[in-house]
């Protein structure tokens, strides 16, 4: 895994915009999960095209592991790659940015 503070996290529209007022983010999988799906930077292109790919527009956060308050873990995942795992909901003042983005458009810079 990348030697980087930073990690990534796909939001549904409605599931980020209906938190925007809450001091801390989680998606509505995480009830069942028990923990946040998060990617690397070279992991994102992958994830938006297995998971996302009936979606029109997602938010992409940014997120500094530095900052984040619950627990995170590096986990191996079923494809055989490792991904971080948030195990608890995230502090928003760990989140450095976030944006709407067209999946279909969709490019690391």
């Amino acid at each position: 895994m990348e030697a980087t503070s930073i990690i990534y996290h796909f939001a549904t529209i409605e599931g980020w915009e209906a938190q925007q007022k809450n001091e801390e983010y989680f998606p509505s999988a995480f009830l069942q999960e028990g923990f946040i799906h998060c990617c690397t930077k070279n992991q994102l292109e992958g994830v938006l095209k297995r998971y996302f790919k009936s979606s029109d527009k997602v938010y992409l956060i940014t997120v500094d592991t530095k900052k984040v308050v619950a627990p995170l873990k590096i986990e191996l995942a079923s494809n055989g790659d490792f991904f971080p795992h948030i195990y608890g909901k995230i502090n928003k003042s760990a989140i450095v940015k976030s944006e709407l983005i067209v999946v279909c458009n969709f490019r690391l810079n």
